[in-house]
């Protein structure tokens, strides 16, 4: 039965040990909520004083951390050549092509080229 297997899957998961890196959270937060009788969109505004978190990594968590920097840096680059690729083809346009495939090697990640 495939509903027992998959409540089976999520009683285990519930069971096994988690490494939280979110210790300990200490803050203080004002609420201040707009006057209900006046016309319009009621606000609210919240406040975060006194911020205290205590985080603890273990070794296989900044493993998965610096892995997950990686793919986001490798995304960024290819999104950022992405709209640098030109329209024609290489065979029509192949100085446009050498152009981009040199960019490609020599542009840095924080710069934005539009």
């Amino acid at each position: 039965n495939q509903s027992s297997a998959i409540a089976f899957a999520m009683d285990k998961c519930l069971h096994e040990k988690h490494d939280y890196i979110l210790n300990n959270f200490c803050s203080q937060l004002n609420v201040m909520l707009g006057d209900r009788n006046q016309p319009g969109m009621m606000s609210l505004i919240a406040e975060c004083k006194k911020l205290f978190l205590q985080l603890t990594f273990r070794p296989h968590q900044l493993v998965q951390y610096d892995k997950l920097k990686a793919a986001m840096r490798n995304q960024q680059r290819f999104d950022t050549m992405l709209r640098q690729r030109p329209y024609e083809s290489p065979s029509s346009k192949p100085r446009l092509w050498w152009k981009y495939v040199i960019a490609c090697v020599t542009t840095r990640l924080t710069s934005r080229p539009w």
